[in-house]
């Protein structure tokens, strides 16, 4: 992203009411990603089973290339008895491109938000849940963006 004309490298000096005297000039610098997406609740991981092991990603950046976003994890009871949640270790890159990793816990029956932000995800992989003994069923999850 260009700053043009200025180089924010160097400072840039006003002119005082004293002879020879420079002040530092203070600039302020605005940043537009212009008209953002509808959030999309399952961009990443579409509605499938809860389980050990690395989820398949849809996608893998979000739907403006200069926006990173936190993520929404919704889970959905199936079968009258809520799973063990056990995490989630999600993997991609922030908005500068650094590697970011996030353990979350999901909660059963609701939906949770990463606290970081991601411009890119690379992989989701679930630990530690276990399908509940009564209904014998798998709860399901769906894994996508928040407004912001």
């Amino acid at each position: 992203m260009s700053l043009y004309p200025y180089n924010t490298n160097v400072a840039q000096y006003a002119q005082s009411d004293i002879a020879g005297k420079l002040t530092n000039l203070m600039k302020v610098v605005g940043y537009s990603a212009g008209a953002l997406a509808v959030s999309d609740d399952d961009r990443f991981v579409t509605v499938v089973n809860m389980k050990v092991g690395a989820y398949t990603v849809a996608v893998t950046a979000m739907p403006e290339a200069t926006v990173a976003r936190k993520l929404l994890i919704t889970i959905t009871q199936v079968g009258g008895a809520n799973d063990t949640m056990g995490t989630l270790d999600i993997v991609g890159t922030d908005l500068a491109g650094v590697a970011l990793t996030e353990t979350i816990a999901p909660t059963a029956n609701s939906t949770k938000t990463t606290v970081n932000a991601f411009l890119t995800v690379t992989s989701i992989t679930g630990a530690g849940w276990v399908r509940d003994a009564g209904a014998g069923s798998e709860d399901t999850i769906k894994i996508g963006t928040s407004e912001a």
